[in-house]
């Protein structure tokens, strides 16, 4: 027990995690842990003891400190590798999934994270190599870097280096892909002659085959015969250690790109991965995003996600709701995807008076509604209030009843901490949250489910499955691509 003015053993221990948090994004296990163990000594006896005057006092100033931080990525090394380079980048796992993507390849290549990549762009000649990039990930030493040639949404060839991925216990192997397009400049004209001893000469054969990926074309450009090409290529190759025309690609793409890699690339909006989004404007002028699977002409079901997982399915389920006949509607709730959020409602409200809304620009006289956890929540005051409108609601995921304390005892050790803090002291969880968020933006949303769901093996195998890993990302793209005051009030 602390005495007035001071602070025991675990408050000590609680705020020094807590500090810790705002420097370390891997601190939020310390402060998960420090705060299970205040929960468990206090939840048998008063319930005030859980947080002294003297700790709420300092811990609100954390908490104030923690909201000003970025949470945007910064050491997910897969999104890392996608997001500092300036052209276009994404990841793909070995079945296709597309694991993360940058602004550049959603705009060249109308890649969405989460879909299934089409391999219709990537040249002909360079799926061999891309399928045997593919099969290396299973291996002991797979090689260093390959090049593709890909084509964009405008049909223009361009080159892109892929090489493996880092995986570690949670994110399989990946492979990525990156835009190999130098921006040429007297700086990197200066490099390959300090480099290489290239003539200038030379160094415009260079750039040319780089922009051309044709012999042919650079001799046109150079008003020259294509002998007199091959010839100065011989001594580029001479000089620089290239075997081919091929090796000199690679080699001038990567050089280049990599002394030209202080841009960093804009952060991808988050985008609908079945590339059906709709938005239209509710009275108030907020947007309402959603999105559908299935039946296009089905019985209409609307979908409400909880705040923890999943804006859409995976794809699997799309055969199965067309098969059923059934046309799933997925609206992102006020605050969450690209719906606008409505600080002046509660999540509650707000959610029963966008499915209102949403039903009114369907023209859906009658329908069914589902809600997974916490969306069945504005689901069921919905369908409470409008009878006539909803024949069924189906809540998919538990909604236990947690209004008593000896309720939240029977909770795994991390959950009955987390809804502790949300009903004894709110601040506290906001910062316990921002804090697992920090680490998630850093080590991956993996990184964070795992340590959330320890306690249960099953949610432990569904997240280290490969066939969801795109599915989660994407999810968690879309819970707080708008940060994370939706999450925090849900």
């Amino acid at each position: 027990m602390s005495r007035d003015g001071e602070l025991d053993e675990s408050e000590l221990d609680i705020l020094e995690a807590s500090l810790f948090t705002l420097t370390d994004e891997t601190a939020f296990e310390d402060l998960l842990r420090a705060w299970n163990q205040r929960v468990d000594r206090h939840s048998d006896g008063q319930l005030g003891e859980l947080v002294s005057a003297t700790l709420s006092t300092r811990l609100e100033k954390v908490e104030r400190n923690s909201s000003r931080l970025d949470l945007r990525p910064t050491g997910d090394p897969i999104e890392a590798a996608v997001e500092e380079v300036s052209g276009s980048a994404f990841a793909v796992m070995d079945n296709g999934r597309i694991l993360a993507v940058n602004a550049a390849a959603t705009t060249r290549l109308d890649l969405v994270r989460g879909q299934r990549l089409d391999t219709d762009i990537i040249e002909n000649q360079s799926l061999a190599v891309f399928n045997a990039m593919r099969k290396s990930m299973h291996t002991d030493a797979p090689p260093p870097h390959a090049i593709l040639r890909l084509t964009d949404r405008d049909n223009n060839l361009f080159f892109a280096e892929c090489f493996v991925g880092p995986g570690n216990e949670h994110v399989p192997a990946c492979l990525i892909i990156r835009d190999l397009e130098t921006n040429w400049s007297e700086e990197f004209n200066q490099l390959l002659y300090d480099a290489f001893g290239l003539t200038d000469a030379e160094i415009e054969i260079c750039r040319l085959l780089l922009k051309e990926c044709d012999t042919r074309r650079v001799a046109e450009l150079r008003n020259a015969s294509i002998l007199t090409v091959r010839t100065q290529l011989r001594s580029i190759f001479s000089k620089t250690g290239a075997g081919s025309q091929t090796e000199l690609v690679r080699l001038l793409s990567i050089f280049g790109a990599r002394t030209a890699r202080k841009a960093t690339a804009a952060q991808s909006k988050w985008r609908d991965p079945l590339r059906r989004a709709k938005v239209f404007f509710d009275p108030s002028g907020r947007r309402i995003a959603y999105t559908w699977m299935g039946d296009p002409n089905g019985k209409p079901v609307i979908l409400l996600h909880n705040s923890a997982t999943g804006y859409s399915l995976g794809f699997g389920v799309e055969e199965k709701l067309r098969a059923a006949g059934v046309r799933l509607i997925l609206p992102s709730r006020p605050g969450f995807g690209n719906s606008d959020p409505d600080p002046n409602l509660s999540p509650l409200e707000s959610g029963a008076n966008m499915i209102g809304h949403l039903a009114r620009h369907l023209n859906l006289e009658r329908f069914q509604l589902a809600g997974l956890s916490t969306g069945a929540i504005p689901a069921i005051a919905y369908a409470s209030q409008n009878p006539q409108k909803v024949s069924m609601v189906l809540i998919l995921g538990g909604c236990a009843p947690l209004n008593t304390d000896e309720a939240l005892k029977r909770l795994p050790p991390n959950q009955k901490t987390m809804f502790w803090l949300v009903r004894h002291a709110p601040w506290a969880a906001r910062q316990l949250i921002r804090s697992g968020l920090r680490g998630a933006r850093t080590n991956g949303p993996e990184w964070y489910l795992d340590r959330v769901y320890t306690e249960s093996p099953l949610d432990l195998e569904s997240i280290r499955d490969p066939e969801t890993v795109a599915d989660l990302r994407n999810s968690v793209e879309h819970l707080f691509a708008q940060d994370t005051v939706a999450f925090l009030s849900d």
